[in-house]
C-alpha cells in the first residue's frame, strides 16, 4: 500500500486497460472505468467504501476508457470527465479540458493535454499527488511511419511533458501507457516520462492482455529505484509503501 504523510495506506486495484481504483482514507478515485473484473471489481469496492466520497475520472471518449455504465452506479459520486465526451445525465458531472482546474476541498484536479484524445489528470488529495496519463504517450509508431512523422509525434509528447513539469516535478503514483502495438520501442514514452519526473510508484497501463510486456517495463523502475506495480491479471491489487 502507499503510505502518505498522514500515515494511512492507499490501495490500488487494476480493472482493465487504463482503469484503476485508488482507495484513500476518505475517498475512492476511479480512473477510466472500462469493464469490471471477476474479483475486486469497482462495484464491490464502492460498496465496501460506502462511507467515502467516490470520484470517477474519464480521460476521453474512447470506448476502452469510458463506459457509460458508471453513470448508473448506485452511489453518491462526482464525475470529472473530459469535455470531448458527450453525455446527457443529471448526475454530478464536471466537464474539464486542458488547462482547467477543479477542487471541492477534498481533492484538487488539474487537466493537462493528450497526444490523442481528451486529457491527462493530476489529482492531489490527502497528501498525495497522482498522475493518470489517459492517452498521453509517445505514440511514435516509428516502425510504421516515416522518420519525420515519428519525430513530430515525439516532439508533441515531450512538449506536453514540459508543460506538466512546469507545475509538477514529482508524483507519488503515475499510471502511464506501455502499449506493445508500438513495436520494439513501446516503452519509449514511459522511459522519457520517468526520466523527467520523480515517480514514487510507476503503474503500467494500456497494454491489452500483454502482461509480460507490461512486466518487462519494471526494468525502468529498477534503473530509477522506485516502486512498480507488476500487474498479472485483471483485479490485481498492490499494497505498497514508499
Amino acid at each position: 500500500m502507499v503510505s502518505n504523510k498522514e500515515g494511512f495506506f492507499v490501495k490500488i486495484t487494476y480493472l482493465s486497460n487504463s482503469g484503476f481504483v485508488i482507495e484513500l482514507s476518505r475517498s475512492v478515485l476511479i480512473f477510466d472505468y472500462y469493464r469490471d473484473t471477476p474479483q475486486n471489481d469497482g462495484k464491490t469496492i464502492i460498496r465496501r467504501s460506502s462511507d467515502k466520497v467516490v470520484y470517477f475520472f474519464v480521460s476521453h471518449r474512447h470506448m476502452d476508457h469510458f463506459n457509460p455504465t458508471i453513470l448508473t452506479f448506485d452511489c453518491e459520486a462526482r464525475y470529472i470527465i473530459s469535455n470531448d465526451v458527450e453525455i446527457n445525465t443529471d448526475r454530478n458531472v464536471i466537464f474539464i479540458g486542458k488547462g482547467d482546474s477543479w477542487s471541492d476541498g477534498a481533492i484538487s484536479v488539474k487537466a493537462f493535454g493528450s497526444t490523442d484524445e481528451g486529457v491527462s489528470f493530476v489529482v492531489q488529495s490527502e497528501g498525495l499527488t497522482i498522475f493518470h496519463a489517459g492517452d498521453l504517450n509517445n505514440w511514435h509508431w516509428n516502425e510504421e511511419v516515416p522518420a519525420h512523422e515519428a519525430q513530430k509525434y515525439e516532439t508533441d509528447f515531450l512538449n506536453e511533458l514540459n508543460v506538466i513539469k512546469n507545475e509538477y516535478a514529482r508524483f507519488d503514483a503515475a499510471m502511464f501507457p506501455v502499449d506493445p502495438r508500438l513495436g520494439k520501442d513501446y516503452a519509449r514514452g514511459a522511459e522519457q516520462f520517468v526520466d523527467m519526473f520523480d515517480v514514487g510508484l510507476f503503474v503500467p497501463m494500456h497494454f491489452g492482455a500483454k502482461y509480460s510486456k507490461a512486466a518487462a517495463v519494471e526494468n525502468i523502475a529498477k534503473s530509477g529505484i522506485f516502486g512498480f506495480f507488476n500487474i498479472s491479471a485483471q483485479g490485481d491489487c498492490i499494497d505498497w509503501a514508499p
